[in-house]
């Protein structure tokens, strides 16, 4: 059995956490749009790791990164 070190770790509890807010919110959580800017995290950055996850569709099914909705009620349990 390996333990890896904590900054290895990340913790996905079995009911996600969406914040309030847009899209875009809901992919940088933690993080708000200005550290986004800050990190030189660009929303084509954004997308490249939707294709990876196979949920690119999700930008313009619901119109776009700026786009606020209920994302408890929008997104299925397997896109969440």
């Amino acid at each position: 059995m390996h333990k890896p070190p904590l900054d290895q770790i990340f913790y996905i509890p079995q009911r996600p956490y969406l914040p309030k807010g847009t899209l875009r919110d809901q992919l940088i959580y933690p993080d708000s749009h200005e550290d986004q800017k800050k990190k030189g995290v660009t929303d084509s950055d954004l997308d490249d790791l939707l294709r990876e996850v196979r949920l690119e569709y999700i930008v313009g099914r619901e119109g776009g990164y700026g786009a606020e909705n209920d994302w408890n009620d929008v997104l299925s349990g397997g896109e969440k």
